[in-house]
């Protein structure tokens, strides 16, 4: 439960730092997906980067939202199981070989996560300012991939 402003920019800070982390590693990932020779252990490392910091993240989101009571959270649960369904989907087909480095995927992948990312985390962050007074969302607090959704 947040007991103090001190304790909810803490939270919205350490969030805020994993946006920045996946954004950083996706930034990786379009790179080595565009490389001539596609490298799959560090495609792979990327992917488990984004996957073990969006499992974190989430866990500490969710107990967020649930102590600022955040009427969207069900949905955003929803949101967040679809995510580590298509991420772990993708990495054991890209393991097993099932999923080939195509041009689809160089062009698409980073693209879909930072849309993902952006989409979903916005629209919590322009609740959490609406809701707190604030004119807009600070800048410290705004998803990276907050571009790639107009919601």
């Amino acid at each position: 439960m947040m007991n103090s402003p001190m304790e909810l920019r803490q939270a919205l800070t350490d969030l805020a730092a994993d946006h920045k982390l996946v954004e950083d590693t996706v930034r990786d990932l379009a790179r080595l997906l565009t490389a001539d020779a596609p490298n799959l252990p560090a495609i792979q490392t990327a992917l488990n980067t984004i996957s073990l910091t969006a499992n974190r993240h989430f866990a500490s989101e969710e107990s967020l939202m649930a102590d600022l009571e955040y009427p969207r959270l069900p949905a955003h649960r929803v949101n967040h199981q679809w995510f580590r369904t298509f991420m772990n989907t993708y990495q054991n087909g890209v393991a097993l070989g099932t999923i080939r480095i195509n041009d689809d995927a160089r062009r698409n992948l980073p693209n879909l996560i930072r849309f993902y990312a952006g989409c979903h985390d916005n629209q919590f962050e322009n609740w959490l300012a609406a809701s707190h007074g604030w004119r807009q969302v600070p800048a410290w607090l705004r998803t990276p991939q907050a571009s790639a959704c107009h919601a």
